[in-house]
């Protein structure tokens, strides 16, 4: 789960290892930035703001590549809350 300014307030152990962090609290108060590369973390964060601006549900599926290379791809389900 991500805040207005799409930095993450919550997670599952599945979405840490994901994105190569070693605990939730390593995530917890950052954005996507500090795992995805520059180049691949524009569309989340693209997404994101859609979903603040239209506050409308959209399920999309995000493809990034982590800092170390690795690439990952996952069905994101994004809504406002």
């Amino acid at each position: 789960f991500m805040d207005c300014g799409s930095k993450i307030v919550h997670s599952n152990d599945a979405s840490v290892e994901m994105i190569g962090a070693l605990s939730l609290s390593d995530i917890v108060g950052t954005t996507v930035e500090k795992f995805v590369k520059d180049t691949s973390c524009q569309e989340v964060l693209e997404n994101d703001q859609e979903i603040i601006r239209t506050e409308l549900m959209k399920i999309t599926e995000e493809t990034a590549t982590r800092t170390d290379d690795y690439p990952i791809q996952a069905l994101t389900f994004k809504f406002p809350w």
